[in-house]
């Protein structure tokens, strides 16, 4: 939000006149009840224009940085580093690790009534923590493969040139084969948005920042292996039920 004051960090969370406003909390003070979580991580966002935001870093929080470098998202880490920033005193983690110190964390800052009763209503609720980003090549690989392939120049003042069409004969089409699938998807957005006249970034910054989404694929781990993590850390304990997901939980936290 800029001011007079200068720019003052925000996030919008809804929009409402005043009458509404008014209403609307004179209801939530009458029905409040303190709701208590666990804080695992400070995402930073930003966007390009109007786009919509996107998480650009990620702080954990508990964590001990063992590597020397700032903390940044994984994805990016291991792309460029060949490691994990986010790591533990005890050692790097996987992203299994990760999702289930996640979940975990999450069920633990749960109020007891409000913690899922039924593995089905558990799994359901888990999904979203499930779900990650992994960064398939990192951004100078990015860069190098469109300027290989002459989608790109950069000139000797640094300035970027970009081209509607391969100037060069392909570099990767005897090896596209033998790539795994994620690889080559990502090659096919990056060949698919440089040739769009309107995405020019006009600096390498700027045009590391679109290449890092670019390269990002969405991966998930299955719900019923951490439940069964959770289990063998003897987290959760499950009673029968009608059926494996009518079975009856027990927190043991």
């Amino acid at each position: 939000m800029k001011s007079e004051t200068g720019f003052t960090p925000h996030i919008t969370v809804g929009q409402a006149t005043e009458v509404v406003r008014t209403r609307n909390m004179e209801n939530f003070r009458k029905e409040y009840q303190p709701i208590k979580w666990t804080v695992t991580e400070v995402c930073l966002i930003a966007r390009e224009g109007d786009q919509p935001f996107e998480v650009k870093y990620t702080i954990p929080l508990g964590q001990t940085n063992t590597t020397g470098h700032d903390f940044v998202s994984a994805q990016e880490s291991e792309s460029k580093n060949g490691n994990d920033v986010r790591i533990m005193a005890s050692g790097p983690q996987t992203d299994f690790d990760r999702v289930v110190t996640k979940v975990s964390k999450w069920l633990q800052g749960l109020a007891h009534e409000k913690r899922p009763k039924s593995l089905e209503k558990l799994e359901k609720s888990m999904q979203p923590l499930c779900r990650y980003q992994v960064s398939e090549m990192s951004v100078e690989e990015a860069e190098a493969y469109l300027r290989e392939e002459g989608y790109l120049e950069v000139q000797l003042d640094g300035k970027l040139k970009y081209l509607n069409s391969p100037q060069t004969n392909s570099h990767y089409n005897a090896n596209s084969r033998t790539e795994p699938n994620e690889i080559q998807a990502v090659r096919t957005r990056l060949r698919a948005w440089v040739t769009q006249p309107k995405n020019e970034p006009k600096t390498r910054d700027k045009l590391h920042n679109c290449l890092y989404h670019l390269t990002l694929s969405k991966r998930s781990i299955p719900t019923q292996d951490v439940v069964l993590e959770l289990q063998e850390q003897g987290l959760i304990t499950m009673k029968e039920g009608n059926g494996w997901e009518q079975a009856t939980l027990v927190y043991n936290f």
